[in-house]
């Protein structure tokens, strides 16, 4: 393995563990697929770097970010100064090594995870930007699914990014149905040949990222917090939105044309007790299934 390939994945393991949930070994020999000893020696230079590595109950990893608000930053001036400083300590004094790691921390020239998070999702929008815009077919390198343990690539037809760049609407070749891909969790994207044929780039989506050939009329009541929670989601919300006033604590109503029952409905299932469905009566029947299917222990 060249020494750009170790690289690679050392800051492939960075971003792996900036990212909730934590990482045991043995996950991350799947997801890197690595030896275990590798992942070891991997963890011990992210450390050296001056990353600080921290263990949950479930012994697995994670990278722990300290409040950067309180952090002092030095001039690079400043920064040269300090390390002709402490490379004038003579012999092997154990502070040198700790003062040169804290100094290394603090330096510009460290990229922190969460830069590093950014510098990859800016990478991924653009090229799935690019596929959409050819209306191309994609695979996405190493998706890790909440489902599942392991990585999978995922074979898929663009369609729409959200406004957020956060989520990805996408039909699924293999499962031959409508997904959404978080973008966070793809490893990286593979443009192919083949233009899409399930969807094409005149089918638009709904502000929930689902597209249909068809729109159903959907009219809530939303209490303030799912006002404030909907408009902070999905800002092209607040045009369909009113102010209201005696409707029993619901303050707000939301009138749209939804493209598909699945997006409204994730959002009125997160929000138990704040919103009520005044139409269509096929709304109200998708949410009594979908709440029909949990089950308690």
């Amino acid at each position: 393995m060249s020494e750009q390939q170790k690289i690679f994945r050392i800051i492939r393991l960075i971003r792996i563990l900036a990212d909730r949930p934590s990482k045991t070994a043995l996950e991350l020999v799947k997801i890197l697929e690595v030896s275990r000893k590798t992942v070891y020696r991997d963890l011990d230079t992210i450390e050296k770097l001056g990353y600080l590595l921290d263990k949950d109950e479930r012994d697995a990893y994670f990278i722990f970010e300290a409040d950067q608000s309180e952090s002092t930053s030095f001039e690079p001036e400043e920064l040269q100064l300090l390390n002709q400083l402490i490379g004038a300590i003579e012999g092997k004094n154990p502070l040198k090594e700790s003062l040169r790691k804290k100094l290394f921390l603090s330096s510009a020239l460290v990229p922190l995870s969460e830069e590093l998070a950014d510098m990859h999702l800016a990478k991924i929008v653009h090229r799935l930007s690019n596929a959409i815009e050819d209306n191309k077919q994609c695979r996405l390198i190493h998706y890790r699914s909440a489902s599942s343990d392991v990585p999978q690539n995922r074979l898929i037809e663009p369609i729409s990014l959200t406004k957020n760049n956060e989520q990805l609407a996408a039909f699924d070749l293999d499962k031959q149905e409508m997904r959404h891909f978080k973008l966070k969790r793809i490893e990286d994207v593979e443009i192919l040949e083949k233009s899409c044929f399930h969807f094409n780039t005149t089918i638009t989506t709904d502000i929930f990222g689902f597209p249909s050939e068809k729109s159903v009329l959907v009219k809530l009541l939303l209490s303030t917090r799912a006002y404030q929670l909907l408009i902070e989601e999905f800002p092209d919300a607040r045009p369909f939105t009113s102010h209201e006033t005696d409707k029993s604590k619901r303050n707000y109503r939301f009138v749209y044309e939804a493209r598909s029952l699945v997006g409204i409905g994730r959002f009125i299932l997160g929000l138990p007790g704040e919103i009520v469905v005044e139409s269509p009566v096929e709304l109200k029947e998708y949410l009594k299934k979908r709440i029909s299917e949990f089950t308690l222990s």
